[in-house]
């Protein structure tokens, strides 16, 4: 089991984010339906399925693939353990033509193969007035007695899609079930699956598949081999693994692993103890800059070991954080960030170049399984569009690296990073118009909970209010509007208030049921006698805005922590309110917080009704 312990010093992650056709459109074109085949167009075939030949029981898997593109022959490496016996040997091959019709027939060491057609001819795009189709082919070599234990090197040639210039003799894998004793559950799924997500209907995206697998006692690591045809270089790539537990993410797996337009890569997979099934997806990453893969997902192998057997999975654990007093560690008052993407990759090219990412949980936490090995955990500003990163680039100070190398076996914890919002930035942008605030003012806020409370007329409640008068459904005073048309009703501002309480940290929002409206009216209407009242006034503000949405456009993430840094400073009693420790000076940072939250508090427009 050592080459497969070896090979597993990739990668697997806890949670968290495939391929593609260089010609799917022409560059710089948004694709339309006029692009590829619709869904009418799809015979039912195009998804992966259990093979029609028996699959052979064993031990593991071994693979190895070359690209074809653009050669007349190439040379593909497959290594099997020395110890193992071969028990199957299946030869997948692939690639794009304008004629419909394939390629069937391929040669090993000069050895003729005869190929069943798995998947297509499937129409995947048109390009120069031409509809091409694309075909996968296997066929099952055992018999050639072509592989053996240790390392085999075979030359691949034969291989010829060619109708027209442009066509594509994308690529061919081995796969190879061995036995070493050990007791592993082997399943496959081949075909052709074709995807890209700028298409329509069922060819913007593959089918996932599902692998039943027999609950363990404890988490295992399983190897997933998977094989795509036509994925182009520098075209974004993803695999998604889920189970009941939690998905993985695998970014960027292919993208010519083999070479040009031909992938096969070997995943490590975490199966939590428990599970009943694994899903894997090939996915089409979506976007333009880059643009997307568009692929055509041959083949997905299962080895599942027993439980107790295979590797150990070992634990990347950390967190990304508020580091409100900016000394590198995460404190009981200092909250997490979610939604910040983490990856993990091979500290060694040797190892592997996959890598995994994961997102931060709602507390702010990220973990992996990985097998024994170094790796780096980085946390990268400039990748991951729609993740909290961007935030973090465009809006926060790292207070410490945001990368390093761990080795694991034992569990590497402690992977921290953290961040406070930086003031200036954030300012200029409000300036500038690069954010701008949905929220409403404080003075908003205290007019909505006066008008509510007037509303619900509950006894004793109207002079803590100021009174008001009521005439034939209409009050008076300064509120001024029908009862029905209330921008926030009582009812609904004890929603909101349990919604605060339940945010960040136990303080300072905990409001007494029956009269948490009065409560809440009265903080927001006190005159603050420092800027640590003002704040906590401000603070509470923002968390109605956020918890009602009017955040800047798309950046309600982005409020939320700003709220969550403001009751972190509320919370921070460390370090006295003038005494300045290195870059630690809380009366400075309160009154930026102040500042910043004032900024992004003023974008509601007036009035309590709508």
């Amino acid at each position: 089991m050592s080459l497969w312990r070896n090979n597993f010093a990739i990668l697997a992650a806890c949670l968290a984010l495939v391929a593609g056709c260089s010609r799917d459109v022409p560059v710089g074109v948004t694709p339309t339906s006029a692009a590829g085949p619709q869904s009418a167009d799809k015979d039912g075939s195009e998804a992966l399925g259990a093979p029609s030949l028996r699959v052979a029981a064993g031990s593991g898997l071994s693979h190895g693939g070359v690209s074809l593109v653009g050669v007349a022959s190439a040379d593909l490496a497959v290594a099997v353990p020395a110890n193992a016996e071969i028990r199957q040997v299946l030869l997948y091959w692939a690639g794009g033509s304008a004629s419909v019709t394939g390629d069937d027939q391929i040669s090993l060491d000069g050895v003729a193969v005869t190929g069943q057609l798995i998947g297509g001819p499937t129409w995947f795009y048109t390009h120069l007035g031409s509809a091409y189709h694309f075909s996968a082919y296997r066929a099952d070599i055992t018999e050639l007695g072509l592989v053996a234990p240790g390392g085999n090197v075979l030359t691949v040639s034969g291989f010829d899609f060619t109708a027209a210039e442009v066509d594509e003799n994308d690529g061919a894998s081995i796969l190879v079930i061995w036995d070493d004793g050990s007791q592993t559950g082997i399943q496959l799924r081949d075909g052709l699956d074709m995807a890209y997500f700028g298409f329509e209907g069922v060819l913007n995206e593959t089918v996932p598949q599902t692998f039943a697998v027999t609950p363990a006692d404890g988490d295992r690591l399983a190897q997933l081999v998977l094989m795509a045809a036509s994925v182009g270089q520098d075209r974004p790539t993803r695999v998604l693994v889920t189970t009941t537990s939690g998905s993985q993410v695998f970014e960027d797996p292919m993208g010519g692993a083999d070479g040009a337009q031909w992938d096969s890569v070997e995943l490590p997979i975490l199966i939590p103890a428990g599970v009943s099934a694994v899903t894997v997806q090939l996915v089409s990453t979506p976007g333009y800059e880059p643009r997307g893969a568009s692929l055509g997902w041959v083949a997905a192998a299962l080895s599942e070991p027993a439980d107790g057997a295979g590797p150990a999975p070992w634990n990347v654990t950390g967190a990304v954080y508020v580091d409100t007093d900016r000394d590198g560690f995460q404190d009981a008052s200092e909250p997490g960030l979610p939604g910040v993407a983490i990856d993990l990759g091979a500290a060694l090219a040797t190892n592997g170049g996959t890598t995994v990412s994961a997102l931060t949980g709602p507390d702010g936490r990220f973990a992996f399984a990985v097998p024994a090995g170094s790796y780096v955990v980085d946390l990268d500003l400039a990748a991951h569009p729609g993740s909290f990163n961007a935030d973090l680039a465009s809006s926060f100070l790292a207070t410490g690296p945001l990368t390093r190398t761990v080795t694991v076996g034992p569990d590497a914890p402690g992977n921290d990073f953290g961040f406070v919002p930086d003031d200036t930035r954030l300012l200029a942008d409000i300036a500038s118009g690069a954010i701008v605030p949905e929220g409403l003012t404080q003075g908003m806020w205290r007019q909505i909970f006066r008008c509510a409370i007037l509303a619900d007329d509950r006894a004793g409640q109207l002079d803590e209010v100021d009174g008001a008068l009521y005439h034939g459904g209409v009050y008076g005073d300064d509120c001024g509007v029908e009862a029905s048309r209330l921008f926030y009703d009582a009812a609904t501002l004890r929603e909101l208030l349990g919604a605060v309480t339940g945010l960040y940290l136990p303080v300072p929002f905990q409001f007494n049921e029956g009269t948490e409206l009065v409560a809440a009216y009265k903080l927001l209407s006190m005159v603050p006698r420092d800027d640590d009242e003002a704040l906590l006034q401000e603070t509470l503000v923002t968390e109605l805005n956020y918890v009602t949405g009017r955040a800047p456009a798309g950046r309600l993430d982005l409020l939320g922590a700003l709220a969550s840094w403001a009751e972190s400073l509320l919370a921070w009693e460390d370090v006295g309110t003038d005494e300045k420790v290195g870059e630690k000076d809380r009366t400075t940072d309160v009154r930026r917080a102040l500042t910043i939250l004032e900024a992004v508090n003023t974008g509601g427009g007036g009035g309590v009704d709508e």
